[in-house]
């Protein structure tokens, strides 16, 4: 039995077929067209000719006598045949086309003069695309003057607001280690612990970046979309001019300006927020779980809200903004929920969030043990080269 097989058409075969049954049909159409609205038509292209002809003032013989031809037409526009009308059409075009090419050339001497291109051309870099982006999206607009194009982490120390994210080693070296240059536990966990923030006991007590981010969060649980952004767009558009230390971003964390607080602490005058608030944090001990909580339930209730759209924060609060960013997009199905790994800056947090997901209740106890075993030396690898936390002797 012969295996060959019979090779698909190539696309030039379907081409050509295709143009065939366009050029038919149009044919088909245009004949159809012509044999049932001939007088229609016909009557149409009669009184366009002659309105152009009127417009024109002109004493040209040959279109004086085409005027006198159609105006007689009209009285039986049934009688015209299609050939007619294209002489007149024809006669009509070469008389018009020294007057359209003057008005083309005029048109385009006021493109060159007015020069479009080059009034309103810009260099889109990303300095550029931020720029414009935050015409249209407020809440980038704390970044437009910033030149964040040196970012390197430092060798020691603690980072600096814009820095990249800390690798294991780098943060065990910076907090997990004790004056030995040995992993210590005690280090890690007061670190971890730091990571959660403070106690939740309401959104009173929380800082003022945390209750700007709760306001808008809740606005968003709410399906307030447009307020929630616009108070966020707010915060960024507030710290546009902060902090402008130079490409390596702001020497120390900004402030929450005063205006941006008070617009926070307003919208607090609306029960239905608060109550929203006080409801979905209730489950959660510390403030910054609780902010993970009610994010984690906004976006399930309303959809997406991006880690752009708070970006700002991260210069605000480092660790808190790692926190929110270790967040995935909510499931149908609560249990289903799944999250990217987080950032060694954001373990601790995230590890104590997921106990009290998983509890259902508030955990006063920095529940952190998850984000110490990855943290916490290999066996294998004490004392080499492979260790940050025990040099080789």
């Amino acid at each position: 039995m012969s295996t060959n097989r019979v090779p698909w058409s190539s696309s030039d075969d379907y081409l050509l077929f295709s143009s065939i049954i366009i050029i038919v049909g149009v044919l088909l159409f245009s004949y159809m067209a012509w044999s049932l609205w001939h007088t229609q038509i016909t009557a149409f292209y009669l009184r366009a000719m002659l309105g152009q002809i009127n417009l024109l003032h002109t004493s040209n013989p040959d279109l004086m006598r085409l005027r006198f031809q159609l105006q007689a037409a009209q009285y039986r526009p049934d009688l015209v045949r299609a050939i007619q009308l294209y002489y007149g059409l024809a006669i009509l075009g070469n008389a018009l086309k020294w007057p359209v090419a003057i008005v083309i050339a005029l048109l385009g001497g006021l493109c060159m003069w007015r020069a479009a291109p080059g009034r309103f051309a810009k260099a889109l870099d990303l300095e550029g695309l931020i720029a414009v982006q935050a015409e249209m999206f407020p809440t980038l607009k704390g970044f437009v003057r910033r030149r964040l194009d040196r970012l390197v982490t430092p060798t020691d120390g603690i980072p600096l607001p814009a820095d990249p994210a800390l690798t294991r080693a780098e943060w065990g070296a910076r907090f997990a280690v004790d004056a030995q240059d040995r992993y210590s536990e005690t280090g890690a966990l007061e670190a971890f612990t730091r990571q959660l923030g403070r106690h939740w006991t309401s959104i009173h007590a929380a800082s003022p970046v945390e209750q700007v981010l709760l306001v808008a969060f809740a606005m968003h649980y709410l399906q307030r979309r447009r307020d929630a952004l616009a108070l966020l767009g707010e915060l960024s558009a507030g710290l546009a001019d902060a902090g402008l230390d130079g490409p390596h971003g702001p020497l120390t964390p900004l402030t929450v300006p005063e205006s941006v607080v008070r617009s926070a602490r307003s919208a607090l005058q609306d029960k239905e927020i608060t109550n929203c608030i006080d409801t979905l944090c209730e489950r959660s001990g510390w403030s910054v779980t609780a902010l993970m909580t009610l994010l984690h339930e906004a976006r399930r209730q309303a959809g997406v809200l991006a880690p752009s759209s708070f970006a700002i924060v991260k210069l605000i609060d480092r660790s808190l903004w790692y926190a929110l960013h270790s967040l995935g997009f909510p499931a149908e199905i609560p249990a289903e929920d799944l999250h990217p790994n987080p950032r060694i800056e954001a373990a601790g947090a995230r590890a104590h969030w997921s106990e009290e997901r998983r509890h259902q209740r508030p955990i006063y106890i920095p529940a952190v043990e998850n984000a110490l075993a990855v943290l916490r030396p290999m066996p294998e690898a004490q004392g080499s080269s492979h260790d940050p936390y025990h040099p080789p002797r």
